[in-house]
């Protein structure tokens, strides 16, 4: 801990030397994200089902012991099996997102989430609800790193502060409204209630925000991409065609009549090749005597 506090980053480039108070930074951060969409529906969707997460989950242990049968060891076992789930979604993370989009690797984390409430709310085994645990934590840990990795692409680096700040708002936000809507319900209508209520709340979310998911995933590729395609743009030559060129270049008139055969014949003698002197001749006349007639001009 000693050698940790000693440690001193370097100051940034660009960093406000003001100091700011933590509240106008949060007020900062809820302004940016409501003026960006992704971020706005990233939020949105993290908030919402961390209050259906929170709704099925404040009810576990009465969940494990009375639904499921199962003693302070088989809730024991139930925390296991998420954390065996967690291992393995973190383990095999990098393999996953080499091979799944993480616009589909969203929407494939909030489904499964869905059906983790619904197949809770229905089962009485244990042997079923464990492996839906270890599914579950699997997705947990998946859908986390993926919702920071979006969150922090798409976030400028001068926002992430602030933006964080509104992530742990909407995170810790759901989970004390869902606690308190998961204990109300199972007290009027049972332990499975608030997972039911998870499940329909989840499902219909998951509809609503479908096709949103991917411009949340890859919402900092299209300005990325536009920028790309106003580089090349810029440095794309423009070809004109030899005859717009022709016609736009000016026309001037020669000082004296034989300008322009002098000036064939120097590019001749520039280019090694010397026409004949009866060439030469024929030509200079012909400049000379047709230079004020209306066909020369």
């Amino acid at each position: 801990m000693v050698l940790v506090a000693r440690v001193v980053l370097p100051p940034r480039a660009g960093d406000r030397e003001r100091a700011t108070r933590l509240r106008q930074d949060v007020a900062e951060g809820f302004r940016w994200v409501l003026q960006h969409a992704a971020v706005r529906t990233l939020v949105l969707t993290i908030f919402t089902f961390n209050t259906t997460y929170g709704a099925a989950w404040s009810v576990l242990v009465l969940y494990a012991t009375r639904r499921l049968g199962l003693g302070e060891v088989g809730f024991g076992l139930v925390t296991t099996a998420i954390a065996v789930g967690g291992l393995v979604g973190t383990a095999s993370y990098g393999w996953i997102t080499r091979r799944v989009s993480l616009g589909d690797l969203m929407r494939v984390g909030l489904v499964i989430e869905t059906l983790t409430h619904g197949a809770l709310a229905l089962t009485t085994s244990p042997w079923v609800a464990m492996p839906v645990f270890v599914v579950f934590g699997a997705h947990a840990f998946v859908w986390g790193t993926t919702s920071v990795t979006v969150r922090q692409r798409a976030v400028p680096l001068a926002l992430q502060g602030r933006m964080g700040s509104v992530h742990l708002v909407g995170v810790y936000g759901g989970l004390v409204l869902g606690s308190a809507l998961g204990g109300a319900l199972a007290q009027r209508a049972g332990v499975t209630a608030p997972f039911w209520f998870a499940f329909a709340g989840s499902a219909v979310f998951v509809v609503l925000i479908w096709r949103q998911l991917g411009h949340v995933a890859h919402a900092d590729e299209r300005p990325e991409r536009s920028r790309r395609r106003g580089r090349a743009l810029i440095t794309q030559p423009v070809s004109v065609p030899a005859a717009s060129a022709r016609s736009a270049a000016p026309r001037s008139r020669s000082p004296w009549p034989g300008a322009d055969a002098a000036g064939r014949m120097a590019s001749w003698r520039s280019s090694g090749t010397t026409p004949s002197r009866a060439r030469c001749r024929r030509r200079w006349t012909r400049s000379w005597c047709c230079a004020g007639s209306p066909r020369a001009r």
